[in-house]
């Protein structure tokens, strides 16, 4: 079983909202947009899921709202390009989930991992700094935190 369908069975076992993937063409829109390339485990996320929110965590994506300037959460890019202009947030990063608008989780486009991978940054918001990378890439931080959840459950 692929990481991906993995996932697919935790979303499903709980009950996930999962908003709907969108088209390679806006998922190349978004990254224009940003300025960035996607990882290959985002990209697919993206086309599979779009978004999705589960046990009160919501992961920031595309919408089908394809107007980056004038969208909302939780569309990453239009979260992302405001963070960018009103907390000074890195051109590296992509944000893909808020906790409690102190800290960002996020993708840092400038961290390399194997397979054209990026790690995962922590953007800490009062600080306004990078407070930890973390050497793991979004599909297996996506897949432990589901696990998590669903072993609380």
């Amino acid at each position: 079983m692929s990481i991906f369908e993995e996932i697919e069975q935790l979303l499903n076992d709980l009950d996930a909202f999962i908003a709907g993937g969108q088209p390679e063409a806006m998922v190349g829109a978004a990254e224009s947009k940003l300025g960035v390339s996607f990882p290959p485990s985002f990209r697919e996320y993206l086309v599979r899921w779009g978004n999705i929110s589960c046990d009160d965590l919501e992961y920031y994506g595309l919408t089908r709202n394809g107007d980056f300037d004038k969208g909302g959460v939780p569309n990453c890019v239009w979260f992302t390009m405001s963070k960018r202009t009103t907390v000074g947030l890195p051109h590296s990063l992509i944000v893909f989930r808020n906790i409690n608008d102190e800290e960002y989780l996020c993708i840092d486009t400038d961290q390399a991992l194997d397979n054209d991978e990026r790690k995962i940054a922590i953007w800490d918001n009062i600080e306004r700094e990078i407070s930890q990378t973390l050497d793991v890439n979004f599909a297996d931080f996506l897949l432990e935190e589901l696990t998590e959840i669903s072993d609380d459950a």
